[in-house]
């Protein structure tokens, strides 16, 4: 997006000028241009006199309240001037339906529809400076932008919707994005890239849920297609999109002059030769492949097992686990007993605070409590590394023996929540080789 910096700055003044001059005559006003066209893809207006599309290809411009449609096998991005990306893949249709921006200071506001088909949006300067101030409709709901990449494929009343760019919780710097999906049945927040819901026009979202790779991959394709094979016989390529002009036949217009006279090409000329279609659609290009793959790789490599650095990732809050009567069985010698354990992570101050008592026999002595005379209080993960495994020092029981207590946190990989599960084992020996042990236990997180 840095190679398309001047461009799209110099587009901004250039259509801020174009729209004030057409709104005193009524006119059409321009949101954007498009890029990387694919395939047979029409703008309609939706004025109520108008019939006919025209058909798009890189570099024209995109009009506010137009309908933009794609064909089999086609699709295109509109790039607005605040570096909001929208892309469409075949058979799709999408209308910006309010554009309005400030360059000098990021304000503004974005409102588009995704009528039909597959999606992908890539929010901007609007949306950074003040989330709330974009929003994506669906014919299910809505969906509220939080600074972020999201892509999604309409289907009868369903929606998906999947989150693709960085997260809450990502370690590359980025900041944090997140998006709210609803409707008048509910609503939720999804915050891990490579996760989503689905909804439809009567059920509200469902809880994210970790997407299958596959479909991800789907998205990617069906809004990444093959360049069309144009058959020079034909009016048309394989991809649907219009060949050669035959003989007699017109262009259809909704708006003024054909195709190549439109102010997208007019505007690629007041840019100067340094800004091209090429470079548009290539820069184009490079954000679609980036978003998916992000996305793919945050799906792919999330797994059940929670590390430090994703619990240090969490800035502040607590997460509370709790289990009781977990049994406690011989392993040599004789014993047996129970013992009950809370754990309370607090984020801020990446520390666990434990507590845990009980009673067991072991070696014939019986009714020992497990309760450490030594402060067994905090358990502080600021600098450990690694997987989210381990627990405090041994201690000495009040029976006067060693106790060894072991946790493991992991991650539900359904929700995408760290650290949603607590394993955990308590282990007694006495001096003799005699112990006892928990066969293990689980509970799960109660994140405040």
């Amino acid at each position: 997006m840095r190679k398309l910096a001047p461009f799209l700055a110099a587009l901004a003044l250039l259509v801020v000028a174009t729209a004030g001059a057409r709104a005193e005559t009524g006119a059409v006003v321009q949101a954007g241009v498009a890029a990387a066209v694919r395939g047979q893809v029409e703008q309609v207006s939706m004025a109520p006199a108008s019939t006919v599309g025209r058909i798009v290809e890189s570099g024209d411009p995109i009009y506010l309240g137009d309908e933009i449609r794609t064909g089999p096998r086609a699709g295109l991005q509109v790039l607005l001037m605040d570096e909001t990306v929208f892309t469409i893949g075949p058979e799709s249709a999408l209308v910006i339906d309010i554009f309005v921006y400030d360059p000098e200071t990021d304000s503004g506001e974005v409102a588009a529809r995704i009528v039909s088909g597959v999606f992908r949006f890539v929010s901007g300067r609007i949306a950074r400076r003040e989330p709330s101030d974009m929003t994506v409709h669906l014919p299910v709901g809505i969906i509220g932008i939080r600074g972020t990449a999201v892509a999604g494929r309409l289907a009868d009343d369903s929606a998906t919707v999947v989150l693709l760019g960085p997260g809450e919780d990502n370690n590359a710097g980025e900041r944090p994005g997140r998006i709210v999906v609803g409707n008048d049945n509910g609503s939720v927040e999804v915050t891990r890239p490579g996760f989503g819901v689905e909804m439809g026009a009567f059920t509200p979202p469902t809880t994210p849920v970790r997407m299958p790779a596959s479909l991800i991959a789907g998205l990617a394709a069906d809004l990444s297609p093959p360049p069309p094979t144009t058959d020079p016989a034909a009016g048309t390529d394989e991809s649907g999109a219009s060949g050669p002009t035959p003989p007699g036949a017109t262009q259809p217009v909704d708006q003024g002059a054909p195709v190549t006279q439109q102010a997208g090409q007019t505007v690629a000329a007041a840019l100067g030769p340094s800004v091209t279609t090429a470079t548009i659609d290539t820069v184009a290009q490079q954000l679609s492949d980036e978003s998916f793959a992000s996305a793919q790789d945050a799906a792919s490599t999330f797994t059940d097992v929670t590390t430090f650095e994703q619990l240090r990732g969490i800035p502040s809050g607590t997460a509370t686990y709790s289990d009781n009567n977990i049994a406690l069985v011989a392993t040599s010698g004789v014993g047996n007993g129970a013992y009950n354990v809370t754990a309370t992570i607090d984020f801020g101050a990446r520390d666990i605070q434990l507590d845990l008592s009980g009673n067991y026999s072991l070696g014939g002595a019986a009714g020992l409590d497990v309760t450490p005379t030594n402060g067994f209080q905090v358990f502080d993960y600021s600098g450990k590394t690694g997987n989210a495994s381990g627990g405090p020092d041994p201690f000495t029981t009040n029976g006067g023996h060693t106790g060894t207590l072991s946790l493991r946190f992991r991650n539900d990989v359904n929700s995408g929540q760290f650290a949603r599960f607590m394993d955990h084992k308590l282990e007694i020996t006495d001096g003799v080789g005699n112990t006892i042990a928990t066969e293990g236990g689980e509970t799960t997180a109660t994140r405040q």
